[in-house]
């Protein structure tokens, strides 16, 4: 189901953390939900080795003329927390925690410009959506007021969730491998970015006859989509 809002609440440590910056905690309410929400997304992307997902240019194409998914597959193999960088027609960006007991994930969308220097971003709700996505259970957008703005943007973020499970997808890594080489190049302030590709797409050439879809795949228990590219 897909549920509006489902960000976690701010724990002990992140408040903690928080507290212990220059600035402090914000003094009103919507001051601290906003803080403890991008604490605890961009906190979980950190831990996890702030991994960036993002399709080539080839398969964003293709992304974008797929109607996309009606229910969210099962999210096994993927890591446990990334952020999304989505195609600039979108115009937003996701933090996505996998939260494999629960089956679900929970996911904070942050609109492109989000928090430019100067500007009080602790006032721009308008520009993050939290919610809660669970396996198996329908990605058909709500219709309601806050959710309309966002409509292409989680059209473009389902369809990239279920592309992550796909297994003629490959993710080519972008960072230097190995520790050291890794440890030195996230110093430098690189983000280990995992370029998502697809073998011999048919509508590289830039025209597709035929928008792509999502089926599901039969015989299985759970939820697992196999991806029809447009032609």
């Amino acid at each position: 189901m897909f549920e509006q809002g489902g960000a976690p609440t701010c724990d002990a440590l992140v408040l903690r953390a928080l507290q212990a910056t220059p600035g402090g905690v914000g003094q009103d309410a919507a001051r601290q939900e906003m803080e403890c929400l991008l604490a605890n997304a961009y906190g979980s992307f950190v831990s996890h080795g702030r991994q960036v997902l993002l399709a080539d240019d080839g398969l964003a194409m293709a992304l974008a003329a797929t109607h996309p998914p009606k229910v969210l597959p099962e999210m096994s193999g993927v890591p446990a927390a990334f952020f999304v960088a989505l195609p600039d027609a979108a115009g937003a960006g996701a933090f996505v925690c996998v939260d494999g007991m629960a089956q679900q994930l929970r996911v904070v969308m942050l609109a492109s410009g989000f928090a430019a220097t100067g500007t009080a971003w602790w006032q721009r709700a308008d520009e993050v959506l939290a919610l809660t996505l669970r396996y198996g259970e329908s990605l058909v957008l709500p219709d309601v007021p806050e959710v309309l703005p966002w409509r292409d943007a989680l059209h473009a973020l389902f369809n990239s969730l279920a592309m992550l499970v796909q297994p003629r997808c490959q993710q080519v890594a972008e960072l230097a491998q190995g520790d050291k080489a890794r440890a030195e190049a996230l110093r430098r302030g690189e983000l280990p970015v995992r370029r998502l590709t697809w073998p011999a797409l048919a509508c590289a050439a830039g025209v597709v006859v035929r928008e792509g879809y999502w089926r599901r795949q039969a015989g299985v228990d759970a939820v697992r989509l196999v991806w029809v590219p447009p032609r």
